[in-house]
């Protein structure tokens, strides 16, 4: 009997059933945009700050060019970023580094990371904005690895909170049932 308490306890507690939803989230990271030309944009930079008033959700997918799965994921987020542009409360992040700026500290200028990002937004045609991070702002977020995507809400007192973490590959099937307000 005490064996299938403590079962229960934990998998309640791997499941998230334990979590509060109160946790606000407010990570230090501003994310110039490659623009079309492959130069940074730094007065068009991606906060939570800068987040206007009528967005509910955020969904924030950080990639790297030089990821495999980033590459299978491009297909389902196309999809995604289609049907969310339908919905003025609901917005679609896109941020690129590479692989090593989760953990080389020495990539600290945003240089070393645009050209490479705007290459592979360009070769996979991706509609949506992409912005560039450094190892400061993907250790300010707390990425282990790439791809890895969050669903951010504003709750009643409009601060963030992440409903969801996705590690990993995301489908537009594993997204569509967090993307409510």
């Amino acid at each position: 009997m005490k064996l299938k308490y403590i079962s229960l306890i934990l998998i309640m507690m791997l499941s998230g059933f334990c979590k509060k939803n109160a946790n606000y989230w407010n990570p230090a990271g501003e994310f110039p945009v490659v623009g079309k030309n492959g130069l940074v944009n730094n007065s068009l930079r991606f906060n939570l700050q800068s987040v206007p008033d009528n967005i509910e959700v955020l969904l924030i997918n950080f990639f790297a060019p030089d990821c495999k799965p980033c590459i299978m994921e491009i297909p389902d987020l196309k999809k995604i970023y289609s049907d969310i542009q339908k919905d003025d409360k609901i917005q679609f992040v896109a941020i690129g580094s590479k692989i090593s700026s989760l953990y080389d500290e020495n990539i600290s200028d945003i240089q070393q990371v645009a050209p490479d990002v705007h290459k592979f937004a360009q070769a996979y045609q991706l509609p949506y904005p992409i912005h560039v991070a450094l190892t400061k702002d993907l250790k300010n977020f707390t990425i282990t690895g790439f791809p890895e995507s969050f669903i951010v809400k504003r709750n009643k007192n409009r601060k963030w909170y992440v409903k969801r973490r996705f590690v990993g590959v995301i489908t537009q099937r594993d997204v569509k049932p967090f993307l409510h307000y």
